[in-house]
């Protein structure tokens, strides 16, 4: 089936939820059908999100004709049968070229031939797995410093570069003063990736903001919760009530949160945002609290609600009233994105199971 928008949601078929969240809308392919002279790269292309930005730019070049760029897909492809399946309509538009991110050298990057570029960087590493604590910081580390100085070095010229970044190291704020784009990231001593995130635009700023007339330019997006209904932080409250467990408002309370589709566009409309001095855009979305998210589960799924833990006075949130502004508003709603999940949950759709510790600030 295909979806109008989110409220017409009918189905928790994974195809059906790829095709929405990847579909362009009439501003990006607008833009790519003025951009056609660039090559575009996507470091991470296969990510959580950054397929469905893949995908998103794939399609708009299919439906306005521009074949003229290529498209290179940077990735480990871990799961490169699913990836090469996905991208299946795509077929002559891009090149896959696998890369070992731990192991990486320029020769690596020269071999993309693709110096000079629109370029997406959606690397880093979040989520501790397996992993000693050491490890871990040596792999934050890697994605923080080494990884970015040698693919920043390698496009410090004539590039536009969309870099996507957190705002998980912002510093926490109340719900009517969200942190502006300029705030600084502040990362405690204990947050390992605000660390990792805060090296990687301070290293893109280093190499590009040299006063060069070369220089290339560069947008940060300061990306919060979002989702596609598979994760990103509204299912977790609604599975709590789901399972008749009280949502615990301590390590919940409010939080921002975009769809991928959204996320993406504005992703992809950055690009006219990128400049030297580098821009920083906040990119959050929606303001919503763990209880709206209970209520709307509640009522879908005729369950009561319960709540233990006293809201906290700080949230970690970002103001998106800028990148808004340049760009226009989400065409997902709260409203739309709510009523989806709790669908989603309730036919049973699948979910990637990732805690995300939706909200905690202090």
């Amino acid at each position: 089936m295909t979806w109008k928008n989110l409220a017409g949601i009918d189905s928790v078929d994974p195809g059906d939820l790829n095709e929405y969240m990847s579909r362009p809308d009439e501003r990006v392919l607008e833009l790519v059908r003025r951009r056609t002279d660039r090559e575009i790269v996507i470091y991470g292309a296969t990510g959580k999100w950054t397929l469905d930005i893949t995908e998103m730019l794939l399609r708009a070049m299919r439906e306005t004709g521009v074949t003229r760029c290529r498209v290179h897909l940077v990735a480990r492809f871990s799961n490169e049968e699913y990836t090469r399946a996905r991208l299946a309509p795509y077929q002559g538009l891009y090149r896959m070229h696998k890369v070992d991110f731990l192991n990486l050298t320029m020769s690596d990057l020269v071999a993309l031939d693709a110096e000079s570029s629109w370029m997406f960087y959606g690397l880093g590493y979040k989520f501790r797995t397996n992993e000693t604590v050491e490890e871990y910081r040596r792999l934050c580390d890697l994605y923080g410093k080494v990884i970015p100085s040698l693919i920043f070095t390698y496009h410090r010229k004539n590039s536009e570069i969309v870099m996507i970044g957190s705002g998980n190291a912002l510093p926490p704020t109340p719900v009517d003063r969200q942190a502006s784009d300029e705030a600084p990231l502040v990362p405690l001593p204990q947050q390992v990736y605000g660390e990792s995130i805060k090296n990687k635009e301070e290293i893109l700023k280093l190499i590009l903001e040299d006063g060069g007339g070369e220089s290339s330019r560069a947008v940060i997006l300061r990306a919060m919760y979002m989702t596609n209904l598979t994760y990103g932080g509204l299912e977790k409250p609604m599975i709590a009530v789901l399972k008749g467990e009280p949502v615990d408002l301590e390590q919940a309370g409010v939080f921002n949160i975009i769809s991928h589709r959204d996320a993406s566009i504005l992703a992809i409309l950055s690009v006219d945002s990128a400049s030297n001095p580098v821009t920083t855009l906040n990119l959050s979305g929606h303001t919503v609290a763990a209880r709206t998210a209970a209520e709307v589960a509640a009522e879908m799924f005729g369950e009561p609600v319960s709540y233990t833990g006293t809201m906290r006075s700080l949230h970690l949130l970002a103001d998106d009233t800028r990148i808004r502004s340049i760009y226009g508003g989400c065409l997902d709603s709260l409203e739309e994105l709510l009523a989806a999940q709790a669908y989603w949950i309730k036919h049973r759709g699948g979910s990637l199971k990732l805690d995300h510790k939706v909200g905690i600030a202090t």
